[in-house]
């Protein structure tokens, strides 16, 4: 197989080119096999084109992610939860230049990634276009929302392009600790009634929000062969598994709180 320089050129990766065949029939059977795609390795254009369009998307929804959630640092109901949402917020946008970084192995610099966003040129994850009006959005977001993410990603770690998954397997560690803290958020009595009032008052509006974090479909032609390589699963399996982690959380935590609880008695 004929190696290249994302940088620099693309040799016969396109149908028709000379030895084109050859080379793809390679390069899926090391996909088959489970290898991992590197910057420097033969890859086919439309496999290339395809993971740009994936993870641009995916970082820019980290930077959009961050933005209602920012706006709500100088109202956090106390400075733990204003400590707590700052790193968060500094932890998503970090994502985002991680997978930036990603994106430019395969040929495609940063700064029109970022221009493209600016501009309204470039999309990003449809939940984020729900506006966080009230604190209770904001506890929801990190909770809900963030597992929805963590599923996906999971499984788009084990894909077959390797700086991608490399830098997956990092943002998932990162968004476990962001899940726990929003489901912490909602359930602790000392950020006051406002979050049960608002989560109230919404009516399962951001269950609806973070179910549309889960994509419905993975395109067609050789964008469904390649998505169906990066994502791995069906999208209901993924609800499903989305609503898992969150009750995950809510057992463990329960179940903590009530060996704390038994601890103290049994020490009265």
């Amino acid at each position: 197989m004929v190696a290249f320089n994302p940088q620099t050129s693309h040799p016969n990766d396109k149908p028709g080119d000379p030895g084109y065949e050859q080379n793809l029939a390679a390069f899926e059977a090391r996909i088959a096999c489970g290898d991992k795609v590197e910057p420097g390795d033969w890859m086919p254009s439309d496999y290339r084109q395809q993971l740009i369009r994936l993870i641009h998307v995916h970082a820019n929804s980290e930077i959009c992610g961050a933005l209602p959630e920012g706006t709500w640092i100088p109202h956090a109901p106390s400075l733990k939860r204003k400590l707590a949402l700052v790193a968060k917020v500094q932890d998503e946008v970090g994502h985002a230049q991680l997978l930036y970084r990603a994106a430019e192995t395969l040929g495609k610099p940063r700064e029109e990634m970022i221009q493209e966003l600016i501009d309204g040129k470039a999309k990003y994850s449809n939940v984020f276009h729900y506006p966080a009006e009230t604190w209770a959005d904001v506890c929801v977001i990190a909770w809900l929302i963030d597992a929805a993410a963590i599923v996906n990603q999971r499984m788009m770690q084990e894909g077959s392009y390797g700086p991608y998954g490399r830098a997956l397997k990092r943002i998932c560690y990162e968004e476990a600790f962001h899940l726990t803290h929003g489901y912490d958020m909602c359930i602790s009595p000392g950020d006051g009634h406002e979050v049960s009032a608002g989560l109230a008052a919404r009516r399962g509006e951001p269950l609806v929000e973070a179910d549309h974090d889960v994509p419905r479909s993975v395109g067609q032609g050789i964008e469904a062969h390649r998505a169906a390589h990066e994502v791995g699963h069906q999208a209901q399996d993924k609800r499903r598994t989305a609503a898992g982690i969150s009750a995950e959380v809510c057992a463990e935590d329960a179940q903590s709180r009530h060996q704390a609880a038994a601890g103290m008695g049994h020490a009265d």
